[in-house]
């Protein structure tokens, strides 16, 4: 995880947000086949799945902040 955050400092939002859809599901179909099939590469999609999760994370707390430096107030919807 380390290794990824500078990794993450250099990419856009967009990219990280790309990334981290991409390595999500295809952490989620790893876990699923491996529940199914082969359950030596159940630790493979798990990596995969919080990796991308990290990466969304990452995309969401940066668009906050470039929100907040520009003045926009980010708030959140209330359910109805």
């Amino acid at each position: 995880m380390i290794i990824l955050l500078p990794l993450l400092r250099k990419l856009s939002v967009r990219t990280r947000v790309l990334v981290g859809s991409v390595l999500t599901g295809a952490g989620l179909v790893v876990i699923v086949i491996a529940l199914v099939v082969a359950p030596g590469i159940l630790i493979h999609g798990a990596v995969a799945a919080v990796v991308g999760l990290v990466f969304l994370a990452s995309a969401w707390s940066s668009r906050r902040r470039i929100a907040a430096r520009a003045g926009v107030e980010t708030r959140r919807v209330a359910a109805r």
